[in-house]
């Protein structure tokens, strides 16, 4: 296994209580899927998509990787593309735009190019880019893109897959059968100053990352008082309408009728409040 990413992402693959099948990722590659288990009735496929930067400072999280994106990552690899290109290249595929336009808002790649050569030489959003495309270019920038869980949860539903998003319960009986599971992507070093994780937190039965994180074996067993932990709005494309408004969301809120829409204007101006707040107090560090 000569891939540096993959090398460091099979822990969980080899040691998973799910994986029944002991699948390592070499077999996984030959198959026609990537299924290595099931969680209360949804489907686990193996798929560590993100980039593994030397001693990033921040570090974006998601949930889990869709179906499509699980799809796009195992075609890559059987098309002969290299494991940790190929998870490169899928890692928030359909969202890149909105994530880069909530990044800059907060004033994340100005603190970046303070601290950060790699964002001092061009454009941020060609910066951006070649993270995705440039093998080079994803080791030293600085921000690692991962996601909470290492696999694509797959909900069945009428036979069919189902990408939405795994609920609590699903995530509860998960981090019951595998304990470690959640985060292990994580590259912690020092130099890490900032978790944003890519989510709204609520009291409802949903995944919500920085809630699990709260009380996962991952923080019983890594100090994380160096770091600063923050969610921003989703940028999936259901949340379009927020961020092609960051600039005016209390304003939209104000002129928002509909009540469940004004609470979410506002929900998601006070995390971007929140978020810039926090990047501003990193630059005066």
């Amino acid at each position: 296994m000569e891939d540096s990413f993959v090398a460091e992402r099979v822990g969980c693959l080899n040691n998973c209580d799910l994986n029944r099948g002991k699948l390592d990722f070499a077999a996984l590659a030959q198959r026609n899927n990537a299924l290595i288990g099931e969680v209360n009735g949804s489907r686990l496929y193996f798929a560590p998509v993100g980039n593994f930067p030397e001693s990033p400072k921040v570090i974006v999280c998601g949930k889990t990787a869709g179906k499509d994106t699980k799809d796009d990552l195992w075609n890559l690899i059987r098309n002969g593309v290299s494991p940790g290109s190929a998870a490169r290249q899928t890692v928030y595929s359909n969202m890149r735009g909105n994530l880069f336009r909530a990044l800059e808002h907060i004033g994340l790649f100005d603190y970046l190019a303070e601290n950060t050569p790699y964002w001092r030489g061009g454009e941020p959003r060609d910066l951006w880019e070649n993270i995705f495309t440039d093998d080079k270019a994803s080791r030293i920038c600085g921000i690692q893109l991962t996601q909470a869980c290492n696999c694509s949860i797959v909900r069945l539903s009428k036979g069919r897959e189902n990408s939405k998003q795994p609920n609590r319960t699903t995530m509860n009986k998960l981090c019951k059968s595998a304990p470690d599971c959640l985060f292990r992507s994580f590259i912690l070093t020092p130099s890490l100053r900032l978790i944003i994780f890519l989510d709204t937190p609520a009291e409802d039965n949903q995944f919500h990352p920085s809630k699990f994180l709260e009380r996962s074996s991952f923080l019983r067993r890594h100090d994380l008082s160096h770091v600063h932990i923050i969610s921003i709005t989703h940028p999936s494309g259901q949340n379009n309408d927020i961020y092609i408004n960051l600039e005016r969301l209390e304003e939209l809120a104000d002129e928002e009728p509909d009540l469940r829409k004004r609470s979410r204007y506002r929900n998601a101006a006070c995390l971007f409040a929140v978020a810039r707040k926090t990047v501003e107090e990193m630059a005066r560090d």
